[in-house]
């Protein structure tokens, strides 16, 4: 499957799905279960768009918030902690993002876990990846 083709799929799929808060909820809980989570000062996070897991939960554990839209971005280095959007992922953390490529330039520079975030129905067994696509350290789903 192309990149496209994924997005399109997933795009329906986000749609139809009717368990977005119950579950997002559950994702969010296991996030803030993980040791780096826990131990973690400043987190990345984003604000989601509709149909994408609702990470805003992980917003009152009391830690230093950083959105992809503050001005200015802060460096990188001071990130404890990054949850990172995605369309879809594969078993291997390897990650189909919008297309911008804001992500795949970012986390190279971070020195900390990776999250993604996904509901199941958006892991695959693979992932179409160039060269300048990055990985997640690990991906949560509800399951």
């Amino acid at each position: 499957m192309t990149k496209k083709e994924i997005r399109d799929i997933i795009r329906q799929k986000r749609k139809e799905y009717g368990r977005i808060e119950s579950d997002s909820a559950v994702i969010c809980a296991k996030i803030a279960e993980l040791e780096d989570f826990k131990n973690a000062r400043t987190i990345l996070c984003y604000t989601p768009i509709k149909g994408e897991v609702d990470v805003r939960p992980l917003f009152s554990y009391g830690k230093q918030l950083v959105l992809p839209e503050d001005n200015p971005f802060p460096d990188p280095s001071t990130i404890d902690f990054a949850v990172i959007p995605g369309v879809a992922y594969d078993r291997s953390g390897n990650r189909l993002g919008r297309g911008g490529g804001f992500y795949d330039r970012l986390i190279p520079k971070l020195g900390c876990t990776t999250v993604g975030p996904a509901f199941s129905f958006q892991i695959f067994d693979e992932i179409p990846m160039e060269e300048w696509d990055i990985p997640v350290s690990k991906v949560i789903t509800e399951e």
